[in-house]
C-alpha cells in the first residue's frame, strides 16, 4: 500500500470519488429517467476511460444531459434535434456523452446534417451582426428572406444562401465603419478592390438593394484601383522578402515571379521559376536579366541574393 493512502490504494480511491460524484450529480435531475441515464452514463465512462478520467470529467457534461431533460423531458432525441439545438461546436464539446448515446442508444452522427446545421449556425450569425433597429439589419434580413424563399423552392441550398450572406455582411461592415446606414457607389468599389474574388458573391446583394432602396449600384471593376492593390500588395511582399536571410535558393525563386509582376506587369508562374533562370542573359552587383517572352528584362536583387545568382552563370 503507497504512503499516505492508509487503507484504500489509488484506485479504490478515484473509483470511490467517481461514484461520489456522480451520485452527488445525478440529484440535479427533476425526474429519475435523465438521472438513471446519467449514472449509467458515468459507469459507461468509468469502465471506458477509468475511475481517475470519469472522476475528474463527469461533472462537466452534467449540463449537457440537464440541458437533454430541460428541452425534452424523458426522451433522449435524435442526432437531427441534438445538433439542431446545440450546434455543431456544441457537439464537439461532448464528443464522449455523444460516443456512448451511438453506442447505447444508435444515436449515430450524420455528416450531412452536421454540415447543414452547421451552415445554418454561420447564417444566425450572419443575420445577428447588427443590431435590430438598424437599416443594416433590416437590409440583411430582408435579403436573407428573398434567399430563403429561393431555398424554399428548391433553386438554391442553404450553403447557397449562407456564401451569399457573406459578402453582404462584409460590404454593410464597411458602410457602417465609414457612418453610412447602406453602401454607396464609392465603398462597394473600395470593397471590391480589396476583395476582387467577391464580385460575384456580392452581386446578389447589390441587386437587392436596387430593387428595395431604388439604388443604383454596380459591381464594376475599378482597374486602376485593383491594379494600385495589387503593386501594394507587391511591394509588402518584396520588403518582407528583403529583410529575411538569403542563405537559400528557395527565397531567389519567390522573389523572381513578385519582382518580375512589380517592375514588368509580367507574371510567371512559380513552378517556372528555375526554367526562366536558364535564360539569364547576365548578372552584375544589382540585379540580372532575363528573357521573358523573347525580350530583355532586368529585375534588381538584393546583394545577399547576387551570390545566389552567381551560382547559376
Amino acid at each position: 500500500m503507497p504512503a499516505g493512502r492508509v487503507t484504500r490504494c489509488e484506485e479504490c480511491y478515484w473509483l470511490s470519488s467517481a461514484t461520489r460524484r456522480i451520485n452527488i450529480d445525478r440529484e440535479a435531475f427533476s425526474g429519475c429517467h435523465l438521472a438513471d441515464e446519467f449514472t449509467r452514463f458515468g459507469n459507461w465512462l468509468i469502465l471506458t476511460y477509468g475511475s481517475k478520467t470519469a472522476a475528474l470529467s463527469v461533472h462537466k457534461y452534467l449540463l449537457f444531459f440537464l440541458e437533454i431533460e430541460r428541452i425534452w423531458g424523458d426522451t433522449v432525441p435524435a442526432y437531427r434535434a441534438l445538433v439542431t439545438h446545440f450546434k455543431p461546436e456544441g457537439l464537439r464539446r461532448v464528443r464522449r456523452p455523444m460516443k456512448w448515446l451511438s453506442l447505447i442508444h444508435g444515436i449515430y452522427p450524420d455528416q450531412a446534417i452536421r454540415k447543414a446545421a452547421s451552415e445554418e449556425d454561420q447564417i444566425e450569425r450572419a443575420l445577428s451582426a447588427f443590431s435590430l433597429d438598424t437599416e443594416a439589419a433590416q437590409a440583411i434580413n430582408g435579403y436573407a428572406n428573398r434567399l430563403r424563399q429561393r431555398q424554399r423552392e428548391g433553386k438554391t441550398s442553404v450553403r447557397s444562401v449562407r456564401l451569399a450572406l457573406t459578402p453582404a455582411v462584409g460590404i454593410l461592415r464597411v458602410a457602417a465603419e465609414s457612418g453610412r446606414p447602406l453602401p454607396n457607389q464609392d465603398l462597394l468599389d473600395c470593397y471590391l478592390s480589396e476583395r476582387p474574388g467577391q464580385r460575384a458573391a456580392v452581386t446578389g446583394f447589390i441587386n437587392y438593394l436596387n430593387d428595395k432602396y431604388e439604388f443604383a449600384l454596380s459591381a464594376r471593376r475599378d482597374v486602376t484601383r485593383v491594379r494600385q492593390n495589387r503593386r501594394k500588395k507587391l511591394e509588402y511582399l518584396l520588403a518582407t522578402m528583403m529583410r529575411q536571410k538569403w542563405n537559400h535558393e528557395d527565397l531567389l525563386h519567390q522573389w523572381l515571379p513578385v519582382a518580375l509582376e512589380y517592375f514588368h506587369d509580367i507574371k510567371v508562374p512559380k513552378h517556372m521559376v528555375q526554367l526562366l533562370l536558364k535564360t539569364m542573359e547576365y548578372a552584375d552587383d544589382s540585379g540580372l536579366a532575363l528573357i521573358v517572352n523573347g525580350q530583355v528584362h532586368y529585375i534588381p536583387v538584393p546583394n545577399p541574393g547576387i551570390d545566389l545568382i552567381h551560382r547559376y552563370l
